[in-house]
Order: C-alpha cells, then structure tokens, then sequence
C-alpha cells in the first residue's frame, strides 16, 4: 500500500512537502510562488470530497455508518491491526469494532523513549493499558510497541534526507520513527488503521465552514506506507462530512458558534467529543497532554519560530532534549535552517490548505 500523504508539483508526485518545494526552487519559482503551485494529496486524490455537496449533510446514521467502515476495513484488509494511544479518536474506533462484534487482529500501543522522561507515555500507561483491562477484545493481540533506544530517532532526526526522502515533519512527532519500526517488526509491512481525525469546524461572517491542513495529522505516520485513517479517508469522504456536520449542529444547538479550537481548545474538544466521540471515558480528558495547544506561558524561546509546529508533548521533550542532548538538539535546529529558495526550512510555510468549505 501507498503512503497516504503526498504532493504534487506539476504533474509529478514526491513523499515529501520538501521535496515538492526543492523542484519548484529548481525552476526558479520564489518562497511566495512554491506553494501556489503544489498540492496535497490524500489518499491519491487531490479534492478530498470528490462530487460532494458539503452543505448536505449524509442520511445514514452515524452509528451505521462507522459500523460500515469498520466491516470494509474488515473485508478488505488482510487483517485489522488498531493503533490505541488511549486518545478520544482511537478509543471510540476501537469501540467501533468492539461494538458491532467485527474482529480485531492486533491492538498496537506505542511507548516512546522512556530515558528521555517516562511521563511522555503517560496516556499509554495509564489509560490505554488500562482501558483495556476493561473491555472484553475478543482474541485480539495486544503489542505494546516499547521504543527505548533514543539514538534510533536521532539517526533519522538528524538525517537531512528523511526531511526530503520520507516526509518527516519539522520537530517530528515522538511516533514518526515508532510507527516505521513498528509496522516493520510488528505487522510485516501490513496495514496500520489509526483514529483520525477529528472535525475541525468554525463559523465565519453567519456560515459554517471547514477547513483542513496538511499538519492535521498528514505528516508523520501518513508519510510511512501502509497507514489508514477511520474516520477521515478521502476515499470514503461521507464519513468525514458527516462527523463535520454533526460538529456543527452541536455547537449550533448549543449556542456555542463563537467557539473556536484554536482560541477555545478544551471547550472546542469538549464539543466535538459529545457530537461524535460519545461515552468516551472521563479518564481520557484526565491526562496531561490531552490539549494539544500550549499555554501562553509554556512556549520556550527555542522554539519562537517554530511555536506552530508545537504540542505540549513535543515541547516536554524537545527541551528536555535541549538540555540533556545539546550537540544533538542543535544539529537538528540546523537543519531547520536549511535553504530552499533563499529562505530557511523553518519559515517556508508551515501548513498547506487540503481544503475549505461550505457546510451550510
């Protein structure tokens, strides 16, 4: 299977957004110019609604819908293997197939560096182990994917290449080189379903709209082949419009259209979960890093031009990377500075624009 996440500069396709701008550089097109001139692509498709009217939201239930997912994930796969992070989207996929009795091969957990801070895997630790104690998974494996050996995700961190050849996003995520190891060693190479992602809506000038970006998720794990997304495939874009529209009716119900994820994250998420994460557990919202906005105080000055690329749990272990891997965490910073066009890979544009729509 293909990686998911591509783009595309004049009709050719690259693994990378990097290496996308590097060809656009060579044709002498400026920083402004790049960008206007590639896409991204999902799923092998550039409109990731296709012929769909977003402003009507899908008949079928969403129950019933999530339960045909998951059986043509089931039928079409050669087996389902589930990445569980204890998360409100992972858990409520998971309960999907749990619900509806479709079975479930492999339920993946990762765990990442505990020699750099063990409460970086709080969430795994504590709620998805646990969680899992309390649901009846039929006889579905469990892999906790234990990643200890820090030097592993400094090789490909500090390769340069990776940046352009495999995708890997500024600041990459602790999961980018754990995902890789571990569909190698844990699932030979076969699929990886993971729970995104959740609906990003917001109200503008009396209409709804959504929009979507290549950071939602895109980069990372979806630059390694063989990952899936639930809920957000563009080849079944149904799904996705339908979690957007009942997102909207719930802030429109309650009276909530001044709520915004960006300025008003834990009251935003709050509201997407009771729209389309229902009975998810009061333990998950309980974790230290369950919002993934930084508080206005948290941000550090390493990372004042790359505060956008942040989440709490990038920024606990960067600067604790700072501190205790000095000469490694300032090659890394280097390479951020690399020059495409003139200007460093740090202030290229940090997102592109998948899309933005009409949902009324």
């Amino acid at each position: 299977m293909e990686q998911y996440t591509t783009y595309c500069y004049k009709f050719n396709f690259y693994n990378s957004k990097w290496a996308a701008v590097h060809a656009a550089h060579l044709d002498g097109l400026n920083a402004e110019e790049i960008y206007a001139n590639i896409d991204t692509y999902l799923g092998g498709t550039k409109s990731f609604f296709g012929n769909l009217n977003t402003t009507i939201e899908p008949t079928d239930s969403w129950d019933t819908m999530l339960k045909d997912r998951a059986q043509y994930l089931r039928d079409t796969l050669p087996s389902i293997n589930l990445c569980f992070s204890g998360g409100h989207d992972s858990y409520f996929m998971l309960k999907t197939f749990l619900d509806n009795n479709i079975p479930i091969d492999r339920i993946i957990i990762e765990r990442y560096i505990p020699q750099i801070d063990p409460e970086l895997n709080y969430e795994q630790t504590n709620v998805a182990l646990k969680l899992l104690k309390l649901l009846d998974i039929g006889k579905a494996e469990v892999i906790v994917s234990d990643w200890n050996d820090i030097s592993t995700w400094v090789d490909f961190a500090l390769n340069e290449n990776t940046y352009f050849e495999s995708g890997l996003q500024l600041f990459p995520n602790l999961g980018d080189v754990a995902y890789r190891l571990t569909s190698e060693r844990n699932v030979k190479g076969e699929p990886m379903i993971r729970g995104s992602v959740h609906p990003r809506v917001y109200y503008k000038d009396g209409h709804w709209r959504s929009h979507m970006w290549d950071s939602d998720n895109w980069g990372g794990a979806y630059t390694n082949p063989n990952f899936i997304p639930f809920y957000t495939d563009s080849r079944f874009p149904k799904i996705h419009l339908k979690q957007l529209h009942l997102t909207k009716n719930y802030l429109e119900k309650y009276n909530n259209r001044n709520i915004t994820e960006r300025e008003d994250n834990i009251e935003y998420k709050h509201c997407y979960v009771n729209a389309v994460r229902s009975a998810t557990p009061e333990v998950i919202f309980n974790t230290p890093f369950q919002m993934m906005s930084l508080d206005d105080d948290s941000s550090h000055s390493l990372f004042k031009n790359l505060y956008q690329h942040m989440t709490k749990k990038k920024e606990k272990f960067f600067l604790t990377m700072a501190k205790e891997r000095k000469n490694d965490f300032e090659k890394l910073y280097n390479i951020f500075n690399t020059k495409l066009g003139g200007l460093p890979m740090m202030f290229h544009k940090s997102f592109l624009r998948i899309y933005d729509v009409p949902l009324d």
